[in-house]
Order: C-alpha cells, then structure tokens, then sequence
C-alpha cells in the first residue's frame, strides 16, 4: 500500500460522508413529509430498539480484521461464518420480543410488522460489519464506495416505496433493507477472492476469548452516552435540543477524520512513521479550515437550520473544537490500534490484552464518565443553568477533556510509533484558514440555504487558492487527486 493508496482512502472515505449530506437531507424530507408525527416517532424508536440487537456487531470483525491483516489463511471466511451465527441469535430474539416490546411502548398494534421487517436489518448488520472488516485492511477505500452505494440506493428506494408506493413507514424501512442489501451485494463482490480457505475453529476460540474488549467498549460507549440523559433531565428537552442541532452542524467537521481513514490498515501491514505524518497533515489541512468555517458562519448556519437556534452559538463554537480535537484524537487512536500486535501469532494471550494500547484506549472512555458524569450532575442540578447555558457546560466539559485525553492518546501512540508532527504544514494551513475567514467576515451573512452553500463554497475556494500558492504539498496532493478521479468513480 503506497502513499499514494493511503491518500486515495481517504479521500473516498470523506467524499462518500460528504455526499451523505446531501443523501441524508433527501432521506429525511422524503420521509417527514410522507409520514404522520406518530409514525415518525415510531420510526426513531424502530432504530433506538435495533441499536441493542447489533451492539455486539463489530466484536468478532475486530479480531477478524487483524487475523487478516497478519495474512492468516481463513480468518475472512471464519469472521463472516461466525457473524451470521451470532446474527441469527439476535435476529431470532428481535422477532420473539418484538410483540411483548411494542405493547410495552405502548405502540400500536398496526406498527408490528414494521418492526418486524425491520429484524432482517440485524442479520444484514452483522455481515456488513464482517466484511468491512476484511475491506478496510485489504482495499479500505472501497468502504467508502460501498457507503455511497448505500446513500444513493437508499434514496431511491425510499422514493419508490415512500413517495410512489405510498407505504410511508414500511416504505421507509423497506428502502433500507434494500440499500443495506445493495452494499452487501458490493462488498461480496469485491471480497469474494478473499472468503476461500476453511472455517478455522482455534480463530473463533481466539476471538471469543478476547471478546471482552468489545463488550467492555461497549458498556463504556453507553455509560459515557449518560451525560446527555443528564442534560434531557436538568436543562430540559430544550437544552438537549440545543446541543443536537449544534452537534448537526460541527459533526461535519469531524468528517476530515475520514482522510485518516487508511492508516489503521496500512501500520497493520508494516507502515512507517511518515505514514502517522502524513495522515495527521491530510486530517490538518480540512480539520483547520471547517472547524474556523463553522465557527465564522455559526450564527448562518444555525439561522438556516432554524432562527430559534442562534442563541445557541456558543454552543455551536465550542462545539466545533470538540470535533477538531477529536479529528486528530482518530489518527492517534489509528496509530494505537495499528501498532499493537498482540494477535500476531494468530493467538491473544489476555495478559498481553490488558497491558496493550487498546485495552488503554478503551478505558479512556471509562475515566471520561468518572470525570464528566459527576462534574455535569453538578453543575445541572446545582447551579441550575438556562437551556444554553446547560448545553454550553456540557460542550465545555467535552472540549476540556477531549484536549487532556488527546495528550494521553499521544503519549501511547508516540511510544507505539515515534512519529513526527507536521507543525510547518499546519501553520500553512492556518495562515490560509485566516484568510478565509477574513472573506467570510467582510461578505453579507447568508440566511438561506442556497447563499450559506454558496458562501461555504467560495470560503473553500479562497483557502485552497491560498494553500496552492503557498504550499507544494497541496499542489502534488490537487494532482493526484485529479489522477485518481476516474479511477474511483470507476470503481462505484
């Protein structure tokens, strides 16, 4: 895997999330003007209910991944068989609980067989997940090819069953199923060569054993996820909505994580150093100028998503910090996961687990919740702060602790992988964000959709002008995007 390759990743990667803006806004309005309040509210809770049956997804694909990487025969064969297995068991629990949960919720009995439906999503999940495992240390770019044949599949069948078919709520979980089905159909396909071999049993007895890790990110993900229970019930609803529509629009700059996208891979399969550069200079050059973009533009982009939520701009410009530091937490985390090689010998002895850089990074989320659970339970039931306030605080405490966990992530992937800091590329990359924000502040603050995109669009123009007169890397970097273009759309 060449520079070259690792760059080609992950720009398909960040095409393919920034298309989905545009997929997801089209999702959304077909389905919202097609469905009554009750059966969107049925559709959020649909998705909240299958988030449970596919909390264990990515536990075997982890290890079959690495097992892969290490060039051990059989392991992609093994992961997808195990997959299905562990799929099937939760598909079969889904459609057993489905009636007693649904009378729980007290939904409808009219709105069982969507739900219902919605149990083959789990089994497609499942292998989803087994595949872009072997994909994303085999051709990780190809992940972003088969997400974007998910986004553009899934428009169109919502068109066809929600708008043509009028079928609204089954027509809306009918189009997913299909575009799920899509992107399964292209990963097979581009990963048939890779399925041969037999199914090695001692590879699943390694992967259950260290399945742990899994589990224990897993409870980590949902104990940390409290702090917005937490600001639900002190700052109220209000509050909560706040911080989403603020996280809405500073998630997008957390998209240029994506160009990072190929490192994780490629450290597995014996890259260097200059790799780790190379990713925290291409996660640099679009982390700096969206998240100085965002915060320029804040009370316009929040103006387009709703007048009501300009008070909230505060929020929106801390916010946008949080995602940029987080950026560059993703790169760290790939060095970590890339560098570790504790299943090497096709075994993962647990001692050598828990002393690893990935039980560490995991239990990061751990220290999180012990430092911002209790800190937020205070300041929210305490000091009693108004809606944005409390959605303020929230933002400040991930920012705080988004910058002291960055150094701790440094500090184990530098001893993982000695690596340099492109600080002479990022000052370029300032220097041009600055003049790009000297623009924005001098033209008329856009209100509309059409002039915030158009005013995003000529801030993008003027920094990359400015970057191509001032920085050679950017020039060679134009180039071979220009060479891969065919390439990749080629490949869809």
């Amino acid at each position: 895997m060449s520079e070259i390759r690792l760059r080609y990743a992950g720009f398909a990667m960040f095409a393919s999330r920034a298309l989905s803006l545009a997929t997801g806004l089209a999702f959304v309005l077909i389905i919202t003007r097609s469905m009554s309040a009750e059966e969107f509210g049925v559709w959020g809770n649909i998705g909240d209910v299958l988030a449970y049956y596919t909390l264990l997804a990515s536990m075997v694909p982890f290890w079959t991944g690495r097992f892969v990487a290490r060039g051990l025969t059989g392991a992609a064969k093994t992961g997808l068989i195990t997959n299905l297995a562990i799929s099937l068991v939760f598909f079969i629990l889904y459609v057993v609980l489905t009636p007693a949960i649904t009378l729980a919720f007290g939904i409808r009995e009219a709105y069982t067989l969507p739900y219902l439906i919605s149990s083959f999503q789990v089994v497609e999940i499942y292998l989803l997940s087994a595949l872009e495992a072997v994909i994303h240390v085999k051709e990780p770019h190809k992940i972003g090819l088969g997400f974007t044949v998910y986004e553009v599949t899934k428009v169109a069948a919502a068109y066809v069953f929600v708008m043509l078919m009028d079928l609204k709520l089954l027509g809306a979980v009918m189009a997913l199923l299909v575009a799920l089905s899509a992107q399964l159909a292209f990963y097979l396909r581009a990963m048939a060569e890779n399925l041969g071999g037999k199914i090695e049993r001692s590879y699943v007895k390694e992967w259950i054993k260290a399945s742990f890790i899994g589990v224990y990110g897993a409870i980590g993900e949902r104990i940390a996820s409290l702090k917005l229970i937490l600001l639900f019930v002190y700052g109220t609803q209000l509050a909560r909505a706040y911080y989403g529509a603020t996280q809405a629009i500073a998630g997008i700059a957390g998209y240029s994580a994506m160009l990072a996208f190929g490192l994780y891979p490629k450290l597995l399969m014996g890259g260097s150093k200059d790799d780790a550069s190379t990713s925290l200079r291409m996660v640099a050059m679009l982390a700096v100028p969206m998240t100085t973009g965002a915060i320029a533009l804040s009370d316009s982009y929040l103006t387009v998503l709703n007048p009501f939520y300009v008070e909230a701009k505060p929020v929106l410009v801390v916010m946008a910090l949080v995602f940029f530091f987080g950026s560059f937490s993703s790169v760290l985390d790939n060095i970590v996961y890339g560098t570790e090689k504790v299943e090497e010998e096709a075994k993962i002895p647990l001692r050598a687990l828990m002393k690893s850089g990935i039980f560490l990074l995991t239990t990061i989320l751990y220290l999180y919740s012990l430092i911002a659970l209790p800190t937020l339970f205070f300041i929210l039931s305490a000091l009693r702060p108004t809606p944005v306030y409390a959605a303020l605080w929230l933002t400040l405490v991930d920012l705080v602790l988004g910058i002291v966990f960055l150094t701790v992530r440094y500090r184990i992937a530098s001893r993982n992988l000695p690596f340099h800091i492109p600080w002479h590329a990022m000052a370029k990359y300032c220097l041009a964000s600055v003049l790009m924000v000297a623009f924005l502040i001098v033209i008329p603050r856009p209100t509309r959709l059409s002039y915030a995109v158009a005013a995003t669009l000529l801030g993008a123009a003027v920094y990359f002008a400015v970057l191509y007169a001032i920085d050679e890397e950017t020039r060679s970097l134009l180039g071979h995007i220009v060479k891969r273009r065919s390439h990749l759309m080629g490949s869809i």
